[in-house]
Formats: C-alpha cells, sequence, structure tokens
C-alpha cells in the first residue's frame, strides 16, 4: 500500500500511521523503524494513514500509452483469464 502512495508522491515519503491485522511481533521497532511511523497491530482492517494534503496529488509517471486489459490485470495476479 505505502508504494502506490509513493507512487504519486515519491520515494521519500512514509505514512503517518499503520494499522495491520495481524498479531503484534515482538520486535515492533524494526517494524517501526522500516516504515518510519508508530504501527497498530490487530487491528479490524489494514490502514495507512497519511495527510489530505497529498490528495490532489498528481502521477509522477508518465501515463502509459496502452490501456490495462483485463487479461494484463489477470496476468498480474498469477492467473489465468
Amino acid at each position: 500500500m505505502c508504494s502506490v502512495v509513493r507512487h504519486f508522491v515519491g520515494d521519500c515519503w512514509h505514512p503517518t500511521s499503520l494499522e495491520l491485522d495481524i498479531p503484534r511481533p515482538q520486535r515492533v521497532s524494526e517494524l517501526e523503524e522500516a516504515f518510519a511511523c508508530p504501527i497498530t497491530f490487530e487491528a479490524n482492517a489494514i490502514g495507512i494513514a497519511f495527510s489530505r494534503d497529498l490528495l490532489p496529488s498528481q502521477n509522477l509517471v508518465a501515463v502509459a500509452s496502452r490501456k490495462t486489459s483485463l487479461s494484463d490485470v489477470f496476468r498480474s495476479r498469477g492467473t489465468d483469464t
């Protein structure tokens, strides 16, 4: 999920906080250091918090000249159509 936001705002960005639906690991500090934010574990759903100022961000990568097809989506998931 972080990579989607970084696609629009750049690689230097980090989330304000994360919510993960997994049990709290023993070494939380390593994860918080890797994501550069506090992390809540055992959440009801996965969540990512970031500044609302980022919402109008433009795509930093040129738009592909070819539209994505349903076959492209299935192929990226490793499944057949």
